[in-house]
């Protein structure tokens, strides 16, 4: 792996598990299928995120496979219903920072966990 590719997925990496920090574990519990507020994509499922346009981006420049997109993203769904919730936040729009074009924000959706 390219020193490149190792750098985007890990900066990757911890920009999304940063951004599940923001949600409190209570939240996360509640029945119901939405996303927290802020998250301005909204639900989408794994096939989707992958289809985002700055994940095609990532692919599209070689930093990152699908499956590696694939498995960081479905480490988000933890209550394992098939969807996470998409943010494109307003400073990774404006963001001058290396690699700030690749990335979302990801947190699981507020759906109860299946039986």
């Amino acid at each position: 792996m390219s020193r490149t590719k190792r750098t985007v997925l890990t900066a990757v990496g911890c920009a999304l598990l940063g951004a599940t920090g923001s949600v409190p574990a209570a939240h996360a519990a509640k029945p119901g299928s939405t996303c927290p507020p802020g998250f301005n994509i909204g639900p989408v499922t794994i096939d989707e995120a992958v289809a985002l346009p700055r994940s095609q981006a990532a692919l599209d420049a070689g930093l990152t496979t699908e499956d590696e997109l694939r498995s960081v993203y479905t480490s988000f769904d933890t209550n394992q219903n098939g969807t996470i919730c998409a943010q494109l936040s307003h400073g990774f729009e404006v963001s001058n920072r290396p690699m700030g074009e690749f990335f979302y924000n990801f947190v699981d959706d507020n759906a109860s966990v299946p039986d």
